[in-house]
């Protein structure tokens, strides 16, 4: 049975099940393939138990894998958040945190987990899941750490509280969207109340909107900077791409309407044009060796 499936920016597929084989090939419980569904034979992540639950590929081929699995490449733990290298072996300048539920009653015996990451402005990650500190410090399902694994003080006054049904309590957030015009988060997950570091509101259950720049972080000023500006917008086709600042080792990756990557370009200058050949909405994503850093849409009409 495969679990989770997510497309790779290289091409191919990054994939979890409970399978030993897949077209007739041995694999692990985390495993690549390629765009035909071929698996990856040089890919070895050793995941041998439990389940992956969320992926974040990167442009060099590295990945991160969130759930809550054990591997070969560190047999004595049980890893909730791990970057793994192209090779599937565990990328050793990524510290690996440690997730723990504190003082939450009966769980269902699973213990910490990580439900999602995503980029969190420049060099950061955004952590949700269902656990109660992390490396020690009160995170209630939702923190922020950089890209080594360390920790930030991002959320370190938020979180949910526990709620509980047939005799399993969880307080997770399964995990955070940001509404269109970048003035509200939207968190959901499986709580009752969030406290935004100056108010606990107890009436809240399941989904949680929040202002962008109220809530207990400095993250969000980061976060919703302006990366780059496209222009004209709406366009005939020909779009200017205008990037603040050129981050390092760049790329730029055009997708259509239905997600399908049709243009790929290292960036090297502050303007890029872009001419796409049909009318539609595209999606325009800025990549570095993180990470998806931003996205913005363009209708070309």
């Amino acid at each position: 049975m495969l679990n989770k499936l997510k497309e790779l920016p290289a091409g191919g597929f990054i994939v979890s099940g409970s399978c030993t084989q897949f077209e007739g090939l041995a694999v692990d419980g985390v495993f690549r393939t390629d765009a035909e569904g071929v698996p990856d034979t040089t890919f070895h992540s050793g995941v041998f138990w439990g389940s992956a639950r969320d992926y974040l590929p990167l442009p060099d081929g590295r990945v991160y894998i969130v759930g809550n699995y054990q591997t070969n490449h560190a047999a004595n733990d049980t890893v909730r958040l791990g970057r793994f290298l192209r090779n599937g072996s565990l990328d050793p300048t990524f510290g690996i945190p440690h997730f723990s539920l504190g003082l939450l009653p009966n769980t269902g015996g699973l213990g910490p987990s990580v439900a999602r990451v995503r980029p969190w402005g420049a060099g950061h990650l955004l952590v949700t899941g269902q656990f109660q500190y992390v490396n020690g410090q009160p995170r209630r399902g939702i923190c922020v750490m950089d890209t080594t694994g360390v920790l930030s003080d991002d959320f370190d006054a938020c979180g949910v509280s526990s709620f509980t049904y047939s005799g399993i309590t969880n307080a997770s957030v399964h995990g955070l969207v940001t509404d269109a015009d970048s003035t509200h988060y939207y968190i959901w997950g499986t709580y009752t109340g969030y406290d935004d570091g100056t108010t606990n509101d107890t009436l809240q259950r399941f989904v949680t909107r929040l202002h962008v720049g109220d809530i207990s972080t400095s993250a969000p000023a980061v976060a919703n900077e302006p990366l780059f500006s496209l222009y004209p917008n709406p366009s005939s086709g020909a779009v200017t791409l205008q990037l603040a600042t050129v981050p390092r080792n760049a790329t730029l990756i055009v997708r259509d309407a239905l997600g399908r990557e049709v243009q790929r370009h290292r960036v090297t200058d502050h303007y890029t044009t872009l001419t796409m050949a049909h009318s539609g909405v595209y999606s325009v994503e800025v990549w570095d060796a993180h990470g998806r850093m931003a996205t913005e849409r363009v209708v070309v009409q």
